[in-house]
């Protein structure tokens, strides 16, 4: 051996040793949510704290374990169809974002009062926080849960996400709590997008494309020449999504919400009709300010939908327009141009009962 004193090889650095934890049947998981305890789990995005259902009982225990002051909790769901149960009856466009958007990583929050929640939750929160993790391991788990898992990140406020060994060491000697099989292994360094849609659209964290989150259409209504039967239904369409939406209307271009109106042979500039003008009054809808344009005009901004009072304001559309009567059932609205405040009032009243349909069929959850 030479002289030199050094070792002819390298001693290995000594690897810290993982720590292990049980990792439980989902059978014995499931049991231990149902008896009101604590699981860690996967996500898609970072390892959760969770409970069964929103009881005041199972919250408390969630808070304490958390840690700091009471903050809200999100529920998660196993499908879009258990979302729907307990979300039966949303605004408009609303459903369509949800189903468009889940399973992701990203918690919507959706004002309490659209929510069927059972009664003795006791809710606290104005607002229910949704979510529906693109996490196989984890849908399969929640999908044989009768209620949703309440669930909150593993790390406390202000602090990084917790995984590996540093996950199971703050939680694995705690009594009562379990782990989920690959809950360690979860390596998301940020929690879930957060959506509010309490009176507009708002991103509470993280970044998304928010044209893409927008729950609202672009609808162009169209007649003849925009001075009788589309001006009433223009403002009568705005006045009910934004009710649907429990919004003033000035809140509906933020949530992506656009409502016109043309006719295939209008002019420019023109008042509604004298007797447009007074049946909007007696439904408490201002037309005086309404000025007519003709469709070229309104093509100069872009539209989802088109909603053409009769057959003949179809074929005035490009190709690729996507088009239908504003009457679901296929009937046109007769125009009432010329003819007695009888006849604007028969317009209104149809026209009432189309939108009121339209709002309906646009709250419909897809299939799920």
């Amino acid at each position: 051996m030479g002289g030199s004193g050094q070792f002819p090889f390298r001693i290995p650095a000594l690897e810290k040793p993982s720590l292990s934890v049980s990792t439980p049947s989902f059978s014995a998981l499931q049991a231990h949510l149902q008896s009101g305890k604590v699981v860690v789990l996967p996500t898609d995005t970072v390892a959760g704290l969770a409970v069964l259902g929103g009881s005041q009982e199972a919250l408390a225990k969630l808070t304490e374990i958390k840690g700091g002051p009471p903050r809200p909790f999100t529920l998660h769901f196993s499908s879009k169809a258990h979302l729907k149960e307990y979300f039966p009856k949303l605004p408009p466009g609303l459903a369509g974002l949800l189903c468009r958007k889940l399973p992701g990583p990203y918690t919507f929050l959706i004002p309490r009062s659209w929510a069927n929640l059972p009664k003795n939750w006791k809710w606290p929160w104005e607002l229910v926080g949704v979510r529906i993790p693109d996490c196989p391991d984890f849908l399969k788990f929640a999908g044989n849960l009768d209620l949703p898992i309440c669930a909150t990140s593993a790390n406390r406020h202000n602090e990084s996400p917790l995984k590996g060994n540093a996950l199971k060491s703050r939680f694995s000697s705690m009594e009562g709590i379990l782990f989920m099989k690959g809950a360690e292994k979860v390596t998301g360094q940020q929690s879930s997008a957060v959506i509010s849609l309490e009176s507009d659209l708002q991103i509470l964290r993280g970044e998304v494309d928010v044209p893409s989150f927008l729950p609202g259409s672009r609808i162009l209504i169209l007649c003849t020449g925009n001075i009788c039967r589309s001006p009433f239904a223009e403002v009568l369409l705005r006045r009910e999504i934004a009710q649907a939406w429990e919004v003033e209307e000035s809140k509906l271009a933020a949530l992506g919400w656009k409502v016109g109106s043309a006719g295939i042979f209008a002019l420019q500039g023109g008042p509604a009709t004298s007797h447009s003008i007074q049946v909007a009054r007696e439904e408490d809808l201002d037309l005086s300010q309404h000025r007519s344009q003709p469709l070229a005009a309104a093509f100069e901004s872009d539209w989802d939908l088109v909603l053409g009072m009769g057959p003949n304001h179809m074929v005035e559309l490009p190709r690729n327009v996507k088009r239908e009567l504003i009457d679901l059932s296929g009937s046109p609205v007769p125009d009432p141009y010329g003819g007695t405040l009888e006849d604007y009032q028969s317009m209104a009243r149809k026209l009432a009962g189309a939108i009121a349909a339209r709002i309906k069929a646009w709250a419909v959850w897809p299939e799920v």
